[in-house]
């Protein structure tokens, strides 16, 4: 079944391998989250010129379900990536605190 999906998103101009994929198990960095949103962006827009040709209107690709899928996980990648500035503001934010607590 893996094979059948593998040979669909290659048909489709939509696969990556595993390296350009950027899979990381624990945390995200910016770096591979800015290259997960190129590719997104990327299928998406693959996806926009598809239904561009069949005339599809822009108001209506809410309503076809592949544009939905991939509009969702350019959406997703954008809010990992305020999550990820979130923590690092956190971080730095102890870090000082520790800093300073270490000076006194």
């Amino acid at each position: 079944m893996a094979e059948l999906y593998k040979f669909r998103r290659i048909r489709k101009g939509l696969y990556w391998s595993a390296d350009e994929q950027g899979f990381e198990i624990m945390g995200q960095t910016q770096d591979s989250l800015d290259r997960q949103l190129a590719i997104a962006r990327t299928e998406l827009g693959k996806y926009v010129s598809i239904l561009d040709e069949k005339k599809v209107a822009a108001a209506d690709r809410r309503r076809d379900p592949i544009w939905r899928n991939l509009d969702a996980k350019c959406r997703q990648i954008r809010t990992r990536m305020v999550a990820v500035d979130a923590v690092a503001a956190r971080e730095a934010e102890c870090k000082q605190r520790k800093e300073a607590a270490a000076a006194e």
